[in-house]
C-alpha cells in the first residue's frame, strides 16, 4: 500500500487490510473531532445531550493505540457508508490535513467525565479481538447501487462491543459512535454483519 492509500479514505471493505490489522492492538485513546463547539452541540440548534456530545456530535472519530497508530472514521452519505483511514501510521508519518492537527475541530475525548459516558471508560484500554462490516439492505432503488456500509462493528477483550456507524442510531445522514443497544429498532431488520 503507497502512502497515499494508507492516508486516504474508504469504505471499510476496501480498507479490510488496515481493520483486520487492528487486531490484537490495545486502544490508548478515542476522540470525536467535532465540527461544532460543545456549546453549539448541546444548544438549542442541535440539542445532543451532555453526556452524548461525544457519540454523536458531528465530525470524525480518531482511535489511537499504544504502538502509535491512529486512525480515523467519519462517514460519507453519498456512499450511505461509513469510511476510515489512516491519520497517522506506527512510524508516525501523517496524512495531509490530519484530524488531529487541525485547529478549526472541537476534541472530545471518549474519557470525559462530562460530554461522554461510563461505557466509553470501559472501551478505552482493550484489545480490539474482531472487526465486522455491518451493512444495510437498500431502503429503496436510489440505495442499491451504494456500498451500504453502514457500520464498524468492533469486539473487544472484556466482551464488549462498539459501532462506528452511519446513522444506525436514527436512520439519519449523521455519524456516531454507539453500542449495541443504541441501533435504532426500526434499523434492525435491515443490518446485517459481513466479515473483512
Amino acid at each position: 500500500m503507497t502512502d497515499s492509500q494508507q492516508f486516504s479514505s474508504n469504505i471499510p471493505s476496501h480498507k479490510a487490510s488496515l481493520l483486520l490489522s487492528l487486531k490484537g492492538r490495545k486502544i490508548r485513546g478515542i476522540t470525536r473531532y467535532s465540527t461544532i463547539s460543545v456549546g453549539d452541540a448541546i444548544g438549542e440548534m442541535y440539542r445532543i445531550p451532555n453526556n452524548q456530545v461525544f457519540t454523536r456530535a458531528p465530525g470524525p472519530i480518531s482511535i489511537a493505540f499504544d504502538d502509535g497508530l491512529n486512525i480515523g472514521c467519519a462517514n460519507d452519505p453519498s456512499l450511505n457508508s461509513v469510511i476510515t483511514w489512516v491519520i497517522r501510521n506506527e512510524i508516525g508519518d501523517k496524512g495531509e490535513g490530519a484530524v488531529i492537527s487541525r485547529e478549526d475541530l472541537y476534541p472530545v475525548d471518549a474519557l470525559d467525565t462530562v460530554f461522554s459516558t461510563t461505557v466509553w471508560h470501559t472501551i478505552v484500554g482493550q484489545c480490539i479481538v474482531d472487526v465486522k462490516i455491518i451493512k444495510m439492505k437498500p431502503r429503496n432503488a436510489l440505495y442499491e447501487r451504494l456500498p451500504n456500509e453502514a457500520g464498524i462493528k468492533i469486539f473487544l477483550s472484556n466482551g464488549s462491543s462498539f459501532i462506528l456507524s452511519h446513522g444506525l442510531h436514527d436512520g439519519s445522514d449523521d455519524f456516531s459512535a454507539i453500542t449495541e443497544e443504541f441501533v435504532d429498532e426500526e434499523l434492525k431488520s435491515l443490518i446485517y454483519s459481513v466479515d473483512l
